[in-house]
């Protein structure tokens, strides 16, 4: 329990926001890519079928930015 105390209180003191994207999971981020006050990033996934591989992310096209990658099923 200490451990996870330690991880909100880092993410706390460096001002970082965290949010939960279906399918991809919890995506971090600093103030500087911040989508927007009002949290405006939006969670994208694909699919591959030639591959079978699934890939997911995060996006603002506020700010211009974009992550994600292959999950692993």
């Amino acid at each position: 329990m200490d451990f996870i105390k330690a991880i909100q209180q880092t993410i706390d003191d460096a001002e970082l926001e965290y949010r939960y994207f279906p399918g991809f999971g919890v995506a971090v981020s600093w103030p500087q890519m911040r989508c927007s006050k009002q949290r405006a990033g939006q969670g994208w996934s694909a699919t591959d079928y030639e591959r079978d591989d699934v890939y997911a992310g995060v996006r603002c096209q506020r700010r211009h930015w974009e992550a994600g990658g292959e999950l692993i099923l």
